[in-house]
């Protein structure tokens, strides 16, 4: 872009933002920006508003998928999943006694301080 100098490099940008329609630095100036240059380049280079943060989401669930057991927080796209196993249990915290077959269902009271257990062998405990 060849203009006159009257201050340079200030004047070529002044005359490229007026010729783009800038209206400043702020947000609403940088999403007409946008707007105008996806009006301009071919469809084929400009991705789809969101496409992005939908790439990123579906890669995040193929890695909480992979790794069901590391809490969705923990997982980083700035490096490869690493199977660990230090976000499953490992250590027994209690042992519950007093059925004779298998346990079938268990489930914690609203507040979690008791467990009702149902077993195969038709007997249920509250402990």
């Amino acid at each position: 872009m060849c203009m006159a100098t009257k201050g340079g490099k200030a004047l070529e940008r002044s005359a490229a933002a007026r010729m783009l329609g800038w209206k400043g630095a702020g947000e609403a100036g940088r999403m007409a920006l946008l707007d105008r240059l996806r009006e301009l380049l071919p469809p084929h280079l400009v991705l789809p508003e969101q496409r992005l943060e939908e790439l990123l989401e579906s890669q995040l669930a193929t890695r909480q998928a992979a790794c069901p057991w590391v809490p969705r927080a923990h997982l980083s796209l700035l490096t490869d999943a690493t199977d660990s196993g230090s976000y499953i249990p490992n250590v027994t915290a209690q042992v519950l006694e007093g059925h004779t077959d298998e346990v079938w269902h268990l489930q914690f009271s609203h507040g979690g301080t008791m467990l009702a257990t149902a077993s195969k062998d038709a007997s249920q405990m509250i402990v």
